[in-house]
């Protein structure tokens, strides 16, 4: 006889895999605003070059699954079920670990996480947000600041 309430093995991992998600977020700010004099510039180059790529594959990850979640309200779909009727796109790149579709809860959490994480790196200058940036310099309204002041020679997104 099997207890409905007790998660399964995927549903395990993914809740794993969601809490690890958003320590990571987490520990990121921290070291943005606060990181070792000795590696500063490192983490702030590392930041520069970074950050809109995570947020934006965060971003992406979090529509699919609010989408998802907001079609399929009373029909819990597992990570691996996922992959198998989620049209494959090129343009997508899913976890490798179990994660999507995620958690109403996980959305809700990662979608206030995501908006302190973007505002701490506007506040330490890795980015700000705009309203009329080129595409080229931007995604989803967010443009980078150059790293003058640190001298890198090798900037590029």
């Amino acid at each position: 006889m099997s207890d409905r309430r007790v998660p399964s093995k995927g549903e395990n991992s993914r809740m794993y895999n969601e809490m690890v998600v958003l320590k990571l977020i987490q520990a990121m700010a921290k070291v943005i605003q606060a990181p070792p004099d000795i590696f500063k510039k490192e983490i702030i180059q590392h930041f520069h070059k970074r950050a809109f790529k995570l947020v934006q594959r965060l971003e992406c990850w979090l529509e699919i699954s609010e989408n998802h979640n907001a079609s399929h309200p009373l029909s819990p779909t597992t990570p691996t079920t996922f992959r198998e009727i989620y049209p494959s796109d090129a343009s997508v790149e899913l976890p490798e670990f179990p994660l999507i579709p995620a958690s109403k809860g996980f959305c809700i959490t990662l979608r206030k996480t995501l908006k302190q994480f973007k505002s701490i790196l506007e506040s330490v200058g890795v980015c700000r947000q705009t309203r009329n940036s080129r595409p080229e310099d931007s995604y989803k309204g967010y443009e980078v600041w150059k790293l003058s002041e640190l001298e890198i020679e090798d900037f590029s997104l």
